[in-house]
């Protein structure tokens, strides 16, 4: 079973959201909150995030990232790269449709 507390990083916490959308004077995010986010946080990206947490909490992360650096770091230099190549791709698309 998952730390009471764990349960509730992995929880929105409505009146915390608000204060925060209110304090910042953020109702462009808060609207976005309320529609986009609660439609792409679905029942499996809360498992994926349950998921990971559980391998940062039992120490599999931790585990995994120092075997990786005594190996050599080449998952996190492919890491960097592949999310390197995808903010190029991302940017050149925004920048083609800019121009159209």
């Amino acid at each position: 079973m998952m730390p009471a507390r764990a349960q509730a990083d992995c929880r929105p916490d409505p009146g915390r959201r608000l204060e925060l959308h209110a304090l910042l004077g953020l109702d462009t995010a808060e609207y976005g909150d309320y529609t986009a986010v609660r439609a792409a946080v679905d029942q499996h990206v809360r498992d994926s995030m349950k998921q990971v947490l559980k391998e940062i909490q039992t120490g599999e992360f931790a585990n995994e990232w120092m075997a990786m650096n005594k190996a050599g770091r080449e998952k996190f230099r492919d890491a960097q790269g592949a999310a390197d190549a995808a903010d190029r791709r991302s940017r050149a698309e925004t920048a083609q449709h800019d121009a159209s």
